[in-house]
């Protein structure tokens, strides 16, 4: 019974509260589903109070859980939802109506117009951070006093508004580096003016690659890759669970990968090409230059070993290899 309430409650986490910031095809009767929804998981986590074998449940995977949503949150699951609702631009202008219809019979005309307030504020910073970047194209557009200005803006906003941001700025050209000039990513040391600043980008980056069917997902999956190898280190260094889910980015996309016979062997290739973000070089080459640093070697290779003693670890035997080649021939250099 308690697994089947589990089922659904990481349902309305994993797919439809995601869905209410990130997609734009809602309909009205969607809408009513997923408030439906969100009333369903406020009860299950007033019962789970009452109920030994859910509280215990929810208590391990609130530990586990990295996700946007928190499950002591699933007490306001509908304020979540349709905040998140309200705040998504992207959807059509009468179901937006609609959304704020619903909002206000369910929470209220105060709380609504907070909401509505926070979005109007989101959209004068957009259009601030927006000029801000518009020069990137320039090329004596002075980058340093860009990366400042955009800082001081973005530690007026709120969380969301943050991520956000975040997410719209991560898909200019060289957006991640941008992000990363004022972190003193190289030896994982920060500097005091911007510490809340820094640690609520790695909180979204660690988010946005713990959430696969995210669309900003694979923008953070490349740009991460394609960052220096130096900052990229010092960037895993400064938070283990980034790292983690570095890594556990990595093993999905090896496990996209399928052995092709050929005139000399075999070869890895994606299964398909539309999902898949790294090849099988790629993969060689970020371990490469993670195996580089001393201080994440010992980390990396406890993971990655133990990915190769499982079913579909042959690719992870095959990279260590293809990887101590390469880091043999850069210390040989």
């Amino acid at each position: 019974m308690w697994k089947s309430v589990l089922q659904n409650v990481l349902y309305f986490i994993h797919e439809l509260y995601p869905a209410a910031y990130s997609q734009s095809n809602w309909t009205c009767d969607g809408v009513d589903k997923a408030v439906s929804w969100g009333l369903y998981c406020e009860k299950i986590a007033r019962q789970s109070h009452q109920n030994g074998s859910l509280q215990i449940a929810f208590s391990h995977l609130a530990k586990e859980s990295n996700e946007a949503l928190l499950f002591c949150q699933l007490q306001n699951a509908r304020y979540h939802l349709l905040k998140s609702l309200i705040h998504n631009q992207a959807v059509e202008i009468h179901v937006q109506e609609y959304i704020s219809e619903v909002a206000k019979r369910t929470l209220g005309s105060t709380v609504v117009a907070r909401i509505h307030e926070q979005v109007s504020q989101q959209r004068e910073s957009y259009k601030l951070i927006s000029a801000y970047i518009s020069d990137t194209v320039h090329e004596n557009f002075d980058r340093d006093l860009k990366s400042k200005l955009m800082w001081e803006v973005a530690d007026t906003l709120s969380s969301e508004q943050v991520n956000n941001t975040l997410s719209r700025l991560v898909k200019i050209p060289d957006g991640l580096n941008i992000l990363l000039d004022n972190m003193k990513c190289e030896n994982a040391i920060y500097d005091v003016k911007n510490v809340a600043v820094d640690k609520r980008i790695v909180e979204w980056l660690d988010s946005a690659l713990r959430t696969p069917k995210a669309p900003i997902h694979k923008y953070v999956v490349q740009c991460l890759c394609d960052l220096q190898p130096t900052k990229l280190c010092g960037l895993l260094l400064s938070n283990h669970s980034l790292l983690i889910a570095f890594l556990a980015t990595l093993h999905r996309e090896g496990q996209k990968l399928v052995p092709i016979d050929n005139q000399t062997g075999y070869s890895w290739t994606p299964q398909d090409l539309s999902s898949s973000i790294l090849t099988y070089k790629d993969l060689v080459t970020i371990y490469s230059n993670i195996r580089l640093n001393k201080s994440l070697t010992a980390s990396a290779d406890k993971v990655v070993s133990e990915w190769c003693m499982k079913d579909g670890g042959a690719i992870w035997s095959d990279v260590l290899g293809d990887v101590k080649i390469a880091v043999n021939r850069k210390e040989l250099q």
